[in-house]
């Protein structure tokens, strides 16, 4: 699940954020906060807190949280080393085992029809779907595993 965070910079200069109350959110394995303007990611499990700039006239939607949810109970098999999601019309694949990676992403519609097909070599791709708004199935080969996960897309 993505959440997007808007902000609003009264002044130009350096501003923090904190955030508290991680520990309400036990079923999650990770809360990411990815800056949209610097690119960067932070695990806010981890780390609550981020410092950034900010100026009057800045884009709003600064920020997108993450939230990566549990792969089940009482799962004793690997877990996908990769978190696929929507958020509007894009797909994001984000590497979660911190090593290189080398895949295929296609992205189908319901009616199995191959919209996308791309190689992967980034920790994290953005792949923007030119499609109507609906549901797609996200299936991601590496030579180690293969992910698959129902996303949606809107407009």
């Amino acid at each position: 699940s993505v959440v997007a965070l808007g902000i609003k910079a009264g002044v130009a200069g350096a501003y923090h954020l904190d955030v508290s109350g991680i520990e309400n959110f036990f079923c999650a394995k990770s809360i990411i906060l990815e800056d949209l303007k610097t690119g960067a990611r932070q695990d806010l499990t981890g780390n609550p807190s981020y410092s950034f700039s900010a100026s009057p006239g800045e884009a709003r939607e600064r920020f997108h949280i993450h939230f990566s949810g549990p792969f089940g109970m009482n799962n004793e098999g690997a877990q996908p080393g990769f978190s696929i999601y929507s958020f509007n019309h894009s797909v994001y694949i984000n590497n979660l085992t911190g090593k290189l990676v080398n895949g295929e992403v296609t992205i189908c519609n319901i009616l199995g029809q191959k919209i996308v097909q791309q190689r992967i070599t980034d920790q994290t791709t953005v792949i923007g779907i030119n499609a109507p708004a609906g549901c797609y199935l996200v299936t991601l080969v590496t030579p180690g595993q293969t992910c698959s996960k129902k996303v949606f897309i809107r407009w």
